[in-house]
């Protein structure tokens, strides 16, 4: 909204009432720098004084920093009353927003039938059992709050709920039965760390496209099945104690984004062939995964594949030949020791492989390298290559643009790496038995790191004066540098960095 036409909605709402706030139908407390503060602090006075009336129905209260707004005056005799409801006039409320404030000596005693939007940051509440025959109700947030129940039982309906936000909710312990709100479609619970159960009505949500658990490390188990048919998006990263993703029990083709990174999950059920539309799968850091079923090879949606920091993965399957449109494959730090040379068999789009850390990795001399055209970035760095483990064949990979190959034993890297016309950045950092570089011929080359490549004699300087401008060398510590070859801009960087 324009703000000239907000401003304009302001001054009606004011017109309604010019001298008592409490009779308007909409107060707020605006946040915005550069405003006149008298004209935006009807809702802060209007909850002290405890004036509201059944003609507010919608109250904003959004504060820049934390403060205490004490709501205990009897606005009728003029002395301090203990547990006042500021709320128990305003009863036709249906927008509430409060954050930033912590009201002093309040009891919530009555419900606001009519709220449609209830988003109370650090909501003081234990439980939302009387607040919640609300029928009315279409979102509800309330982040950081002291929630410990939500609603006991079925008999609640709340048939309207679309969005549940209960994000670090830290007092959380289950979720309620959702089936009483079919019709939600997003439920935020990340950061609840003592979220140790969720009930099973959350894993029947026929409308839910977004359910995050990110961060839920006291969450052991799921229920066994899982049939969400509208779900597009389920975050579990961090759910450290999570040994087991549930059974699915039919297609998810509208599923795209799974994130189970850093959960403790062993294996994946045959049933995953069900998730047909998946476009990213993170299991990064699932330092217990064994392995991929081979119904994965009917994710044909799939692009990006991250399992980096699986310890324990030794091999993939070779139904990821399926996985015509995968582009990013990361396997950083895993055990896996047979290079997938099936992907480049079915895979045309990859523009990313990186098996840094692969220390058992094994690559054949003749790999169809020429099946991935489109490869801008391959990391080899760390898989313990020795001299003639690179192979020729790598030259076909005309638009490589990042060559990493750190860390390996090589003596020397055959002439044509550095002869790819795209090239930009190749890396033999800590490559300490490198005894030689090939002449470095494509322009495109901008960055060369060298660093711990102690076998490198001092002399081999003179070899960059054909290198191009502006290209950027990271050193190796006998490497001399008081008499930088010309035309290279020589950078000494110091050993402590990475």
């Amino acid at each position: 909204m324009h703000d000239l036409l907000r401003c304009l909605g302001w001054h009606i709402v004011r017109g309604e009432s010019p001298n008592l706030p409490g009779k308007r139908s909409r107060l707020w407390l605006d946040d915005d720098k550069g405003r006149s503060s008298w004209f935006f602090e009807d809702a802060r006075n209007v909850l002290m004084d405890n004036t509201g009336t059944t003609a507010v129905e919608g109250l904003f209260l959004s504060l820049p920093e934390k403060e205490e707004i004490p709501l205990n005056s009897d606005p009728l005799f003029g002395f301090w009353r203990r547990n006042s409801d500021p709320f128990l006039s305003m009863s036709k409320l249906r927008l509430l927003k409060i954050c930033n404030v912590n009201f002093l000596n309040v009891r919530l005693s009555n419900p606001c039938e009519n709220l449609r939007l209830s988003e109370w940051h650090e909501c003081p509440l234990k439980s939302l059992s009387s607040w919640l025959v609300l029928g009315q109700l279409v979102e509800l947030r309330i982040p950081n709050s002291h929630i410990r129940t939500l609603w006991d039982g079925s008999q609640v309906k709340l048939n309207m709920l679309v969005r549940m936000d209960l994000s670090n909710c830290r007092y959380l312990t289950m979720t309620p039965d959702l089936s009483v709100a079919p019709n939600l479609e997003t439920l935020i619970l990340e950061g609840c760390t003592e979220l140790s159960k969720v009930h099973r009505s959350i894993m029947e949500l026929r409308r839910l496209d977004l359910l995050n658990l990110k961060g839920c490390v006291s969450l052991k188990e799921l229920p066994d099945v899982i049939n969400l048919p509208s779900l597009q998006t389920f975050i579990l990263s961090g759910c450290t104690n999570l040994g087991k993703f549930p059974r699915i029990v039919d297609h998810m083709d509208t599923l795209s984004e799974l994130y189970l990174d850093g959960t403790a999950i062993q294996d994946l059920d045959l049933s995953f062939g069900y998730l047909r539309g998946l476009v990213l799968l993170n299991l990064s850091g699932c330092k217990n995964l064994r392995g991929l079923p081979f119904s994965v090879g009917l994710m044909r949606s799939l692009k990006y594949l991250y399992l980096s920091l699986c310890s324990r993965l030794e091999t993939l399957p070779e139904q990821i030949y399926y996985m015509s449109r995968l582009e990013e494959l990361d396997a950083c730090e895993t055990a896996i020791k047979e290079f997938p040379e099936d992907i480049f068999l079915g895979s045309q789009n990859l523009k990313l492989l990186c098996f840094h850390g692969c220390s058992e990795l094994r690559l054949r001399r003749h790999a169809p390298w020429g099946r991935a055209p489109f490869l801008t970035t391959l990391n080899l760095g760390g898989c313990n290559l020795a001299e003639g483990d690179i192979p020729d064949e790598i030259d076909i990979l005309y638009l490589l643009q990042i060559l990493d190959l750190s860390e390996n034993n090589f003596l020397s890297i055959p002439r044509s790496v550095c002869q790819l016309p795209e090239l930009r950045e190749i890396s033999v950092r800590g490559c300490a038995k490198l005894q030689s570089l090939p002449s470095i011929d494509p322009p495109s080359i901008k960055y060369v790191d060298i660093r711990g490549c102690t076998a490198l004699g001092n002399n081999y300087s003179d070899r960059w004066r054909i290198l191009p401008d502006g290209l950027r060398i990271r050193n190796c510590p006998r490497w001399d540098d008081r008499h930088p070859p010309s035309g290279v801009e020589f950078h000494q960087f110091h050993r402590s960095l990475p």
